[in-house]
Formats: structure tokens, C-alpha cells, sequence
């Protein structure tokens, strides 16, 4: 059970930083610190990818 919690989780949290993304985008002024904001959920993302990968072997 807690195994399908996990990956839930991990599911959810990847859409949230997805959205994250988004509204970035969309609603501040391109610059240094809206491009470091969006790198920064690209990175989490990819570790959140790799957690759930890692975790369904």
C-alpha cells in the first residue's frame, strides 16, 4: 500500500512542478531570476522522474 502512496506521490509532485512552470511563464517578466526558478523545477522534475523509476524496479 504505502508503494502506491509513494508513487502517487511522486506523480503528483512531478504535475505540481509542471504547473509551477507554467505559471512562471506566464506570469512573471522574463529574467535571470525566472529563468532560475524554472531550471530549478526542471531539476526537480528530473530527480522526482528518477525517484519513481528507481522506485517501480
Amino acid at each position: 500500500m504505502a508503494f502506491v502512496e509513494d508513487e502517487l506521490r511522486l506523480i503528483h509532485a512531478i504535475a505540481l512542478n509542471k504547473r509551477a512552470i507554467k505559471y512562471i511563464k506566464a506570469n512573471l517578466p522574463k529574467s535571470y531570476k525566472r529563468d532560475r526558478r524554472i531550471k530549478a523545477h526542471k531539476e526537480l522534475i528530473k530527480r522526482y522522474k528518477i525517484a519513481l523509476q528507481k522506485l517501480s524496479l
